[in-house]
């Protein structure tokens, strides 16, 4: 009897401690590209993964609009701030590199470099942001053979490349924030 007691006494003793903590059924984080998911209306503090295992979530951010952010890395991506439309006219949604910088710094953001965006294109961004495809996006990234040139990333379903413009060409823009660990 007294050795019972004395696990009892023992296991209340350690699990006070926090030594032993109660499992508790998790919900599995679903996946981003899961058909029965709308990304679109999901409440901030949603969670899903992406193809790369990744986990993002749904946040919100003054100025963002619609935000997630990679929890991997902290980024926080926007939605769109300018968009650049292919219809052989320029739009008013469309943005010049400089422009693009100074939208993403009103709303206390930057634009993303080059090394961002290959560091979220790796963790599967483009499967969360909404409307990532068919789409060319500046980088704050200025091509070193050129200081009239920036870095760009063009995104289509199955391809995705980098390549440089003219910073006087309008392109679509998102901003990042980049949050302390």
């Amino acid at each position: 009897m007294k050795f019972k007691t004395y696990l009892i006494l023992t296991f209340i003793f350690c699990f006070k401690a926090g030594f032993i903590m109660p499992t508790m059924a998790q919900e599995e984080i679903k996946l981003c590209q899961d058909p029965s998911i709308d990304l679109r209306t999901a409440p901030i503090g949603f969670q899903c993964k992406t193809s790369k295992n990744i986990t993002f979530e749904r946040v919100e951010r003054e100025g963002f609009g619609e935000a997630w952010k990679d929890l991997n890395t902290n980024f926080i991506w926007s939605e769109k701030i300018g968009e650049f439309k292919n219809t052989g006219d320029v739009q008013d949604e469309t943005i010049i590199h400089s422009d693009a910088t100074a939208a993403c710094e009103d709303i206390e953001a930057s634009l993303p470099r080059k090394e961002q965006f290959k560091t979220s294109k790796k963790n599967g961004f483009q499967e969360v942001l909404p409307n990532m495809e068919n789409d060319t996006y500046w980088s704050s990234t200025i091509y070193a053979g050129n200081i009239h040139d920036a870095w760009l990333l063009f995104l289509s379903i199955g391809l995705s490349y980098f390549d440089t413009e003219s910073r006087e060409r309008p392109l679509s823009v998102r901003c990042i924030y980049e949050e302390k660990k």
